[in-house]
Order: C-alpha cells, then structure tokens, then sequence
C-alpha cells in the first residue's frame, strides 16, 4: 500500500496537482457520487438487474485516487488505516455477531 501511496504522492507532484486537505474530501465525496451515478445506469433506475458500466471501473480507479490524496495530504499511512478498522470490525464481530455499531 505504500508504493500505491508514493506513486500518487510522486504523480500529484509531477503534475502539480497538490490541493487542501479539505479539497481532497470534496474530491472524494464527489466521486463517489459519480459512483452512485453509474449505479443508476447500470439498472436503468431501478428497472432491471444491476450491470457494470463502461465507466465503473474508471469511477472505482478515481475514489480510490482521491483516496490515496487524501490520506497523503493528512499523512496517514493507509495500511495502518486498514488494520486498525479491521480489528475494529473484528473486536464487533467476536462481541456482536456482525461489524456494524448498532
């Protein structure tokens, strides 16, 4: 995970691409948007079974680079994030049965 870090930190400087942290979230929200969006034509809204896109991929390839930004800007290492959240799903499941809170 930290060579996919380190490559989008290398891309976001070659290309001068660096924003706020603040801009990465609205990044990031907007493209999981654009996620849902592909979702909703993928079942023609509803009307059929869901299929993948066309763009889906790309939609999947752009949360997860406003994802690595994001985490880059914050300097947080995203396997440390994962593991962290895994035991927390874990310590849920053992206690609860299932990794949501409620």
């Amino acid at each position: 995970m930290q060579k996919v870090q380190a490559k989008v930190r290398k891309f976001i400087g070659k290309y001068d691409l660096k924003m706020p942290l603040e801009n990465w979230n609205f990044e990031l929200v907007s493209e999981i948007g654009e996620l849902g969006k592909e979702f909703n034509k993928g079942s023609k809204y509803g009307k059929k079974p869901q299929e993948l896109t066309e763009d889906f991929e790309l939609e999947i390839g752009d949360i997860f680079y406003s994802l690595l930004g994001l985490s880059n800007q914050a300097n947080l290492d995203l396997k440390s994030c994962l593991n962290k959240v895994l035991a927390k799903y874990k310590e849920r499941f053992d206690k609860n049965g299932k990794i949501s809170s409620s």
